[in-house]
């Protein structure tokens, strides 16, 4: 309860730690696999308080190789803030010196590596963060001879060494500061100088208001060269000028020299705050009233700049110049920033969720989301994780947490995928020591002053390390240390944790023990709530002893069923701590009646020894959903504004998502929201894995999914592996060669010494499908726009880096993808010409000029999408969750078209009604169209039928007068119907769309001349939502495409409250098509009646769905329909096109139905079965709309 959980500080858990054998049974390493054993964890009352559970679980399985990764990726990191670690010399300072004569702790800790906080010259202002010597050692540290001994030991002990590199600012006393000061060149634009504002009495104040991190006036006057200087934090601590390139260069040799040292890597300090805004403008006001205080602005100018991500992949090739070096970004920024910085060349971003996000009232959902966020934002190929639970910059672990749950977060973060990192003194529960003001050291702390130091300071997590009960708790010899030693080293102390067997330090040594398993050091990660109250995750590698972790945070009896991670049938107790210690070594012979007992209930981790060579994978749940399903096209742009920028957003389709549910729509298609330049309106990427901010944020896309899922709408996202934008990072890498991207596109030389292109293949949006770039001296292939180029998929590194995008976004909650222009992934042939295809009117610059015979339909595109549908399926099977469904986008033959369904594509798109018949199409044609499909697809195969999207013409515009009955069709044929977006109330092509204002570059391309003939904007005009302003889709003043003018008399409002409306044929079909039995499983039958009449008939023993279209424009028709339903007697309309005047409910007689010109009826029957007879029983609207509100409860209701 939540009371239980306001009395945390008074509950103390425990931890036991098992393992389990198995001979046979794999391990489950998905979440959500059903098996019905139970562990019961028992709450333990001691001197009357409660006791909080931490119950975690820890399974080994058979051993098998692995190759051995880059030794940073699981490394155990451990920080020493020199001050603080040991003192040789004596003076109450920690030394180089010191922390050699220590080493041998790391390794008894199992660690990899050691972060070495700031040893460089100083004046000390901010305790070595204010740098006079990039490349020297300060003597209260030692000097550079007892640096290279330090570092020559740790490597002889496997070792390895990082430095922190402060690259913001120096100290003001660094030599570059002082020459700045005085203009002496090159050091006059090292630092941020400007000269103020000026005011009307001639004085000059501050240039605006910007705040230091440290509080007061982010601006500091020199006299000397009569300018105002920055600093982020100490006026001590000048910031370094990156937009000079001299600083920038300057800082990249000092990370040479260290690196030149032996250094492994670097920690780089402070990142978000290396760039400001050169116009220096005011940031705005956050409400907070004290000028003074950090948080007086919104730091739109002084941090998160896009130049910094630029610096930061400037260093990382720095470390490319080295074998196998690491850095790491400390960033305290948003999620979003702080992911950026592993595509700019970190290592990996400092992850400070357990700081930030989590503390000692945290429940076990807080701890999953902070974990999950982390994992699911990173990416997925290349991004390593890592887990900072202390640093000096923030109170010590358990202070924070409190003793007991401190231990639980170290062993999450010991035991969780990537780095764990330790700050000194964690590894024995160290804790905060209170400092006086006197004592008070940390410029933060006494810029707060003496009301303030204590919430500001920095100094009681940086006491000196406690080593055993000596003087200065064996840190020094000297009993006047730096800062005081915390008094509770006489019995919290190394030494004397090491004598007892229930220490904090037994649980770190014995937990970090389990780093070097390749379950920890590669496996996976899944991440569960058993209830409210317990957390869970498992590590799991193939053929390894896996890791499972239960953590239980209430202090009451849980019973939780650990089957779906794990099928084990005994357990040995592999480590325990408090009263649970007597456990260790127990053989638990049957988890499925395992009862901790009250006195070792309190923490426990359980290790699994299963025998088997791999983990068994989950079934993939909900099969086939999609294939009844109506999926819905939204072109984002035009769904609904929100900000009012004039252009649609995802949080207007969120806002709008119960109109789906309205409309019986069960998925919805996202057009791309990805990172672009808009050159074609998202289908030229820069960035996969993010959203576009026009659109919003990852953060919504997040609120967008969780709101479907609640609503019971799929989500599908627009997949564009084709090509990317010429800005996307890897292009600009390709550009440049020498990297890992050099052939990540089509690059080739040209003919007649490179001045011509090397083919004579054309764009579809016309012109050469080839550009020189200058740069490279080449020409790259671009089947689009010349800012599209084309990916290389013969290069395997590519296939790689789209899965990992494809895995990126399933791990976002996505339902599949409808995957864009597949029959353009493969080229082959690049130095041939392509024959001239002969289509009257093509002339020399347009696609269509040419057959596109080495461009198109390659047969290792179809190997390529099927590599993809394994994707999924893999997805699925291992997190058990529904079928993910992938659409391939094919304008090409029908036979070429329908190979897609042998090789994956569960929905390769259907383009017949909108590439083969128009408004003069007769009723032959449609059946013809219709039959071809359906003869040509296999057995297994599911339907689907297209009737527009954002590159044609809207429906209601191809088919005048006939928009009715193209809805009629997709509804009631068999299959997945596909609408898009404003077709369910007939919207229309705006035809007079000026030159000025058309966007598509399909139709800019094409020149003014031709220009309407080519553009797709007409088709992609903002939907209409009612008669105000802008059709209801926006306040803006000016929208990225007008409204059509039809919007008072054409919209959605409007037609929900008439029957005779586009929207209600559209909705009282889905609601037939959601509970009709003939429309899910019957059988389908075509036929064309009296020449001019298509009658489409759905039909099982029980229930019929009749369709019947006059293609007459102006005779009605007679139909008898006595023959095909011969066991019906008569019916009644479901529903008829607007303006028929046929009305809903009407009786229909079989043997004469009348259809007037242009008209189409849909009429709906069941046969009722009995012991004497059977008759007709005709479908009510109010028998529709009662079975749609039961279907629509249930899907909204019932979830798992």
């Amino acid at each position: 309860s939540r009371e239980d959980h306001l009395q945390f500080l008074k509950l103390k858990p425990q931890l036991f730690i098992a393992d389990s054998y198995s001979p046979s049974k794999k391990i489950e390493g998905d979440l959500r696999v059903t098996f019905k054993r139970l562990f019961k964890v028992k709450p333990m009352i001691q001197l009357m308080m409660k006791w909080i559970i931490t119950f975690c679980a820890v399974f080994l399985s058979s051993s098998l190789g692995h190759n051995e990764p880059e030794w940073w990726k699981s490394m155990s990191l451990y920080q020493i803030y020199p001050r603080s670690f040991k003192d040789s010399n004596g003076d109450g300072v920690g030394d180089l010196a010191g922390i050699t004569s220590k080493l041998e702790h790391f390794t008894d800790i199992n660690v990899d590596a050691f972060w070495l906080s700031p040893i460089y010259p100083s004046p000390m202002v901010d305790f070595g963060y204010d740098i006079s010597d990039f490349i020297n050692i300060d003597p209260i540290f030692g000097t550079m001879e007892d640096f290279e001994k330090l570092t020559k030991a740790a490597h002889d002990a496997s070792i390895k060494v990082i430095m922190d590199f402060v690259p913001n600012h120096s100290s003001d006393k660094h030599e570059w500061f002082q020459k700045s000061l005085q203009s002496i060149e090159p050091y006059t634009d090292y630092y941020v100088w400007h000269k103020g504002k000026v005011l009307p009495n001639g004085t000059a104040t501050v240039p605006n208001n910007w705040v230091s991190v440290f509080g007061g006036p982010a601006w500091t006057w020199r006299e000397e060269r009569q300018a105002y200087y920055f600093h982020q934090f100490a006026p001590e601590q000048p910031d370094l000028n990156y937009e000079n390139e001299k600083v920038v260069k300057a800082t990249q040799d000092v990370l040479r020299f260290w690196l030149n040292k032996g250094v492994d890597g670097f920690r780089i300090d402070a990142v978000p705050h290396l760039c400001e805004d050169s116009k220096f403008l005011d940031e705005p006001l956050t409400g907070n009233p004290n000028p003074n205080d950090y948080g007086y602005t919104h730091k739109i100018y002084t941090k998160d700049q896009p130049h910094t991500y630029k610096i930061v992949k400037g260093w990382r090739e720095v470390l490319n110049e080295y074998s196998n070096r690491v850095m790491m970004i400390e960033a305290y920024t948003s999620m979003s920033m702080t992911m950026k910085y592993y595509v700019y060349g970190a290592h990996f971003p400092f992850n400070f969720g357990l700081i930030t996000d989590t503390d000692k009232n945290s429940k076990a959902n807080d701890f999953k989301r902070t974990i999950d966020k982390w994992m699911l934002n990173m990416p997925l190929l290349d991004g390593t994780a890592n887990w900072v639970v202390g640093n000096h910059d923030k109170s010590r672990l358990v202070t924070r947490y409190g003793e007991y749950r401190a231990q639980a977060v170290t062993m999450m973060a010991l035991l969780l995928p990537g780095v764990g990192v330790t700050y000194n003194g964690e590894e024995i529960g160290m804790e905060d020591t209170w400092i006086s003001w006197e004592d008070t050291r940390d410029p933060q702390g006494c810029n707060a002053g003496r009301e303030g130091f204590e919430k500001a300071s920095r100094d009681p997590a940086r006491t000196p390390f406690q080593w055993d009960n000596t003087t200065s708790a064996g840190f020094s010899t000297n009993p006047k240390t730096w800062l005081p030693v915390n008094k509770n080293y006489v019995t919290l102390n190394l030494a004397a944790q090491k004598e007892q067997s229930k220490s904090y330090y037994a649980l770190y040594k014995a937990v970090s023990a389990l780093r070097k398993w390749p379950a920890i050091k590669q496996g996976t990660l899944v991440t569960r709530l058993l209830g409210d109250n317990v957390f869970v995750f498992a590590r799991t590698t193939s053929g390894e002893r896996s890791v499972y972790v239960v953590v239980n945070f209430v202090d009451k009896e849980e019973t939780i069923d650990l089957s779906t991670l794990v099928h084990a049938n005994r357990l040995n107790v592999y480590y325990a701590t408090t009263n649970a210690h007597h456990l260790i070594g127990n053989i638990i012979e049957d988890i499925t009646t395992l009862k901790i007992p009250a006195s070792a209930a309190q923490r426990v981790i359980l290790l699994g020894l299963l025998l088997t060579a791999a983990p068994t994978l989950g079934d993939i749940l909900n099969r086939g959903w999609w294939n009844h399903t109506i999926f819905y096209q939204i072109y984002p742009r035009s769904f609904m504004d929100t900000d009012n920028d004039g252009v649609g957003d995802l949080e207007g389709v969120t806002s709008k998502l119960e109109h789906f549910v309205d409309s019986g729509i069960g998925a919805i298609w996202l057009s791309p929201i990805n990172r672009s330049p808009m050159v074609d309106f998202g289908y030229d990427i820069s960035d996969f894995k993010d959203i576009d901010k026009i659109f919003g944020t990852l953060e919504d896309f997040n609120n967008l999914v969780k709101r479907a899922k609640e609503l019971g709408l799929k989500v599908i996202l627009d997949l564009v592996p084709n090509h990317t934008s010429d800005e996307h990072y890897w292009f600009q890498e390709s550009i440049k060669r020498g990297s890992k991207y050099e052939d990540y596109y089509i690059w080739a030389n040209g003919r007649e010494n490179n001045a011509q292109p090397p083919n004579n293949w054309r764009s579809v949006f016309s012109g050469s499908a080839w550009t020189f770039n200058e740069v490279r001296n080449q020409w790259y292939f671009h089947q689009f726009h010349e800012r599209q180029p084309d990916l290389n998929y013969s290069n395997p590194n590519v296939q790689e880096e789209m899965k990992e995008i494809i895995e990126f976004w399933l791990r976002k909650g996505v339902d599949g993808f409808r995957v864009d222009a597949v029959p353009h992934l493969y080229e082959i042939n690049y130095t041939r010409d392509e024959l001239r295809s002969g289509k009257p009117g093509a002339e020399r610059d347009d696609y269509d000029y040419l057959r596109h015979t080495f461009s198109k339909d390659i047969p290792e595109t179809y190997e390529l999408v099927q590599s993809w549908r394994k994707i999924l399926d893999d997805y699925a099977h291992q997190y058990n969750t529904s079928e993910k469904v992938m659409m391939t986008e094919a304008y090409t033959s029908l036979e070429n078209t329908i190979k897609y369904y042998n090789y994956g594509s569960h929905i390769p798109f259907n383009f017949n009604f909108i590439m083969d018949v128009d408004k003069d199409s007769n009723a032959t044609a449609f059946k013809k169209i219709i039959d071809e499909w359906i003869n040509a697809m296999p057995a297994d195969g599911v339907a689907n039928w297209v009737m527009g999207n954002h590159d044609r013409n809207r429906t209601a515009s191809r088919f005048e007068g006939r928009a009715d009955q193209m809805t009629m069709l997709a509804m009631i044929l068999p299959g997945v119907a596909v609408t898009y977006y404003g077709e369910e109330i007939g919207m229309v092509n705006k035809m007079d769309i000026s030159w000025e204002d058309t966007q598509d570059p399909q139709a800019c391309n094409a020149g003014e001349e031709k220009y309407k003939s080519r553009s797709r904007d007409p088709v992609r005009t903002p939907f209409q939502w009612n008669n105000n302003i802008n059709a209801g889709f926006s306040n803006a003043t000016k929208l990225w495409l007008p409204v059509h003018e039809n919007y008072r008399s054409l919209n959605l409002l409007l037609q929900k409250s008439n029957n005779d409306t586009h929207y209600h044929v559209y909705r009282t079909l889905t609601m037939l098509r959601n509970t009709s039995e003939a429309l899910k499983f019957g059988s389908l039958s075509t036929e064309v009646i009296n020449d001019t009449v298509l009658c489409v008939l759905r039909k099982t023993k029980r229930e019929a769905v009749t369709l019947l279209i006059n293609f007459s424009d102006k005779d009605k028709k007679q139909v008898d329909l006595t023959k095909s339903l011969a066991e019906f007697e008569n019916g009644v309309v479901g529903t008829a096109s607007v303006g028929s005047g046929i009305k809903q409910q009407h009786p229909v007689e079989l043997k004469n139905i009348t259809l007037p010109a242009n008209a189409s009826i849909c009429s709906v029957g069941n046969i009722e079965y009995s012991n004497t007879n059977t008759k007709f029983i005709s479908t009510s609207r109010k028998q529709i709309d009662n079975s749609l509100h039961g279907w629509h409860n249930w899907r909204t209701n019932f979830r798992i």
